[in-house]
């Protein structure tokens, strides 16, 4: 195809530009297409084509058929020309839009195209004089904009950085929760370190929780660790949301999850340590002498606690096994404050009568905590199906 050197040029509205120099999705190619044809109108003052050869034209565009139509199309649906076809073979281009004409007279051939200015270059001069008219010096709003992106991805990098060191201190410290020489040791393996500590997190309180049944088929919690860390599937957020409940308070403490408040003035701790120190500094315990106890009333055993259920094991005796293993389990704290006292009171063949329980709010805890793996060990110990019932007053077995 050829074309007459046109003696003027177009600027293209501002909203042309903004849609192909998009940071998200720019049209640059796109664009440059278009103002190659747009300046197949500059006999008519940019507003139309005349009808062309359709296949010359895609060939002068140096576009296969399949790409002439598909930009032909996409630039119809951002509304910045329209076609029609005067006869078969043939196509003819208008434009909605108004554009801006420049004289080229001044401007040799050789290095003037067709439409001399792009759209970027007309943001850039309107951008220009804003800023001189307003007396600031243009390289000020892309300091404040790249300040503003430097700042954030320092930001990005250091929460990377933390959440990394964070899974690693996690899957270093798992020897606090699973036995090595039992369960085995897992390496801070590179694609650990991706992943989001919660989902470490979460995965690790499962795989404790889930430990006796794993054990019973021979398994080990480190490898369903291992695959769940693997996987895509995320953990409960029940799972990571009660993790300072549920994981040893040694580790928890190692990575930084160990929350103590202290019931005196509510000032929260991360170690057992400070805890103390600051029981000992703000909230001493008053001498002795000074202070007359209260006497607690005597915990009375009903004789049916003492009597042989399973060989030689009475259910006192069972009791006191099941408190061994909660210690190992629970966190000190929780074990302290709610289960460390509580006896074995009365037996009558299927339910167990725990009594020791502080008070109404410790029962209720007890109940809703501990009731079903309490059962389960008693089962494990005894061979046979037990009933526990909490209680804080010494009541009659017939009223449980």
């Amino acid at each position: 195809m050829t074309l007459p050197v046109p003696p003027r040029y177009a600027v293209v509205p501002q909203e042309i530009g903004d849609q192909a120099y998009a940071l998200d999705k720019p049209k640059r190619a796109l664009f440059a297409d278009f103002q190659r044809i747009l300046s197949l109108a500059w006999k008519s003052k940019f507003k139309k084509t005349p009808a062309m050869n359709e296949q010359e034209l895609w060939e002068w565009l140096k576009l296969s058929r399949r790409q002439y139509f598909e930009k032909k199309a996409e630039m119809e649906a951002m509304g910045w020309l329209r076609s029609t076809h005067p006869r078969t073979g043939f196509v003819q281009f208008d434009f909605s839009r108004s554009f801006t004409l420049r004289s080229a007279q001044d401007e040799s051939a050789e290095n003037r195209t067709p439409v001399r200015k792009t759209a970027l270059d007309a943001l850039r001069t309107e951008e220009e004089e804003s800023i001189n008219s307003l007396n600031i010096k243009p390289s000020s709003s892309l300091k404040a904009k790249s300040e503003v992106r430097k700042t954030a991805l320092a930001s990005e990098k250091a929460t990377k950085k933390a959440d990394t060191q964070l899974v690693t201190k996690m899957i270093s410290n798992l020897h606090l929760v699973f036995d090595p020489f039992k369960h085995g040791v897992l390496e801070v393996r590179k694609e650990f370190k991706e992943l989001a500590p919660d989902h470490v997190l979460g995965w690790i309180v499962k795989a404790y929780q889930d430990r006796e049944r794993i054990e019973k088929r021979n398994g080990s919690p480190i490898g369903l660790l291992v695959s769940r860390l693997r996987g895509e599937e995320a953990p409960s957020p029940f799972l990571v949301e009660h993790a300072p409940e549920i994981l040893p308070e040694g580790y928890l403490e190692k990575i930084g999850k160990l929350s103590i408040t202290c019931s005196e003035c509510d000032q929260c701790f991360s170690t057992r340590s400070t805890f103390e120190a600051h029981l000992e500094a703000e909230h001493p315990v008053e001498d002795e002498a000074e202070e007359v106890p209260e006497e607690e009333p005597e915990l009375v055993v009903d004789p049916s606690a003492r009597e042989p259920i399973s060989g030689s094991m009475n259910a006192e005796q069972a009791w006191q096994n099941v408190l061994g293993q909660l210690s190992m389990e629970m966190p000190k704290a929780s074990f302290d404050a709610w289960v460390r006292e509580t006896r074995a009171v009365r037996f009558d063949g299927n339910t167990l009568l725990i009594g020791g329980v502080k008070n109404s709010l410790g029962r209720d805890w007890l109940e809703s905590r501990l009731t079903s793996t309490v059962e389960r060990l008693l089962i494990g110990i005894l061979n046979q199906d037990v009933k526990v019932i909490f209680s804080v007053d010494q009541i009659q077995m017939e009223e449980v």
